[in-house]
């Protein structure tokens, strides 16, 4: 990708794609990374998820034409995809001011939450979303947040 067509200046274009099991992290990974192929374009592509099944974290890099390794330094990612806000929060540390992130407002209550609401525990609040979305914007003013859930059901998903 030339500089002009997005590629950052470590060179290439490196994404985050960060989400909740289920959610579709993995597969919205492998139609970016199918996408670029088609166009020529080399991509390497990783993945950490644990307990990715119950609802856990989930994330993905997809890195356009910079190198051979996925993984993405500190600071170094050029976008950012947040499929929930809590995890979209969690992948600040990816982040810098040239970062741009879309963020899907939607909650979804982690399992372990749920349970402690269930048992009536402490500690079983899911954070305002309002403050997710500002402790990203304290990051990189390029936030583009959003209900994601509502707009597919809007359009018919």
């Amino acid at each position: 990708m030339s500089a002009s067509r997005g590629q950052s200046r470590w060179g290439g274009h490196r994404i985050v794609i960060v989400g909740t099991g289920g959610q579709g992290v993995l597969t919205v990974a492998k139609w970016l990374c199918d996408c670029f192929v088609e166009r020529g374009h080399e991509v390497v592509s990783g993945q950490l998820h644990g307990m990715a099944q119950r609802g856990g974290a989930v994330q993905a890099s997809v890195i356009i034409d910079g190198g051979i390794s996925p993984v993405i330094p500190t600071g170094r990612a050029d976008t950012v995809v947040g499929l929930e806000p809590v995890e979209t929060a969690r992948a600040l540390p990816t982040m810098s001011s040239e970062t741009t992130v879309f963020m899907n407002t939607a909650r979804i209550i982690p399992f372990v939450l749920a349970q402690r609401t269930a048992l009536k525990e402490d500690g079983a609040d899911y954070p305002e979303v309002e403050g997710l979305v500002q402790s990203v914007r304290e990051v990189t003013e390029r936030v583009f947040a959003l209900d994601g859930s509502e707009t597919a059901v809007e359009a018919g998903s």
